[in-house]
């Protein structure tokens, strides 16, 4: 009787087995998966950029189902399971790296259960398009300056994209014959920063370049701006002192006389023919002229009277009540 039985259960399984399993080995009593992603089309996103998919699942009567999604994202080079709700629901939410290279990536889904075929991979592809905006840098002051041994000029900048918004931690380099080796300098939160020079000693006399660049990742390289310091060592036999000069000579070279424009309120004009104020110097360091060589002619300009001078270089030494400063000049 047992024996019989045991014989019946065997029978009754295999039946079974032939009823679940069809001619190509799949599960007969079983139904197929259905995946829908939208949107199937994504736009292209930027750095940091969010993107997002709606997941919906159904089985081949139509109906939602409550099943786990596969999810490989080759953008974050991540793979993970997503478990839909009881409406088969279920998003999927990531953001781009930062300093993702720009291209297109895949994601795929795929929807599984016990019992079910699963569905097919689905692919949806997300463009990344950076703007590698272009930065700006910004450098005051603009004037020229003529310097000696020792005297320091400060520098500041500021740093903005194309968009004009200031940008921190920026990079800017900066590079001169007057320091030993090129150094960065990183923008405040502001998109701020300040550099000061200091003029070597033992420096040949000439002009030199600063120049200024700002980089940062994933902004295009700024144009370099140069500044130009002019080091002049004076013959220390030269009495007066030295100090920034924002002030352009010319015509320079000159012939019989060089204007200079100075800033307002440095002068008066009669402290300017002052004997004690204006002196002219040869390179040894010999004064050659002194007092009545300048004349006042509008808008704080001013000649200076080079007549009957031999060519050569020269410095023009001027003291006023807010100052004194010294510059160079070639008499052809």
């Amino acid at each position: 009787m047992i024996r019989r039985f045991a014989y019946y259960i065997a029978v009754q399984m295999a039946s079974l087995v032939l009823i679940l399993v069809d001619a190509n080995g799949r599960s007969g009593l079983t139904d197929s998966l259905f995946i829908e992603v939208t949107p199937d089309t994504a736009a292209a996103r930027e750095w940091q950029q969010d993107y997002s998919f709606a997941i919906a699942i159904t089985d081949n009567q139509g109906r939602p189902r409550r099943v786990e999604v596969d999810v490989d994202d080759m953008l974050n080079d991540t793979i993970l399971t997503l478990n839909t709700d009881s409406g088969g629901k279920a998003a999927y939410f990531a953001t781009v790296p930062f300093g993702k290279p720009d291209g297109t990536y895949e994601i795929t889904f795929r929807a599984r259960k016990n019992l079910f075929e699963s569905s097919e991979k689905l692919s949806v592809f997300v463009p990344v398009e950076h703007d590698y905006a272009k930065l700006n840098i910004k450098i005051t002051p603009e004037a020229i300056f003529i310097l000696d041994y020792g005297d320091i000029v400060n520098y500041s900048f500021s740093i903005t994209d194309e968009y004009g918004n200031f940008i921190d931690s920026a990079g800017v380099y900066i590079d001169s014959g007057l320091l030993e080796l090129p150094v960065t300098i990183f923008s405040d939160t502001s998109g701020s920063g300040e550099f000061t020079i200091t003029i070597p000693e033992n420096i040949q006399n000439g002009e030199y370049r600063v120049q200024f660049s700002a980089e940062k990742f994933g902004f295009t390289t700024s144009d370099s701006l140069f500044r130009i310091i002019r080091v002049e060592h004076l013959p220390s036999n030269i009495a007066f002192g030295h100090r920034t000069i924002e002030v352009r000579p010319y015509p320079n070279p000159a012939n019989d006389f060089v204007n200079i424009i100075l800033p307002e309120g440095f002068f008066n004009p009669e402290e300017l023919i002052n004997i004690d104020n204006l002196r002219i110097y040869d390179y040894s360091g010999k004064i050659c002229r002194s007092g009545n060589s300048a004349e006042y002619i509008r808008d704080n300009t001013f000649r200076i009277n080079l007549s009957r001078l031999d060519a050569g270089y020269y410095f023009i030494a001027l003291a006023g009540s807010n100052g004194d400063f010294i510059f160079p000049v070639l008499i052809k």
